[in-house]
């Protein structure tokens, strides 16, 4: 079974690139790249 899910991505003062799936609650990640964050 696959879902898709919406990804929020924002970045925070000091720099860095914090994302969360709104649908999932206390789901969120942090890197310091876009590419860091997908693969990380």
């Amino acid at each position: 079974m696959s879902r898709e899910f919406s990804v929020a991505i924002e970045m925070d003062p000091d720099g860095m690139l914090v994302a969360s799936v709104p649908n999932i609650r206390c789901f969120h990640g942090q890197a310091k790249s876009l590419n860091e964050l997908r693969f990380g």
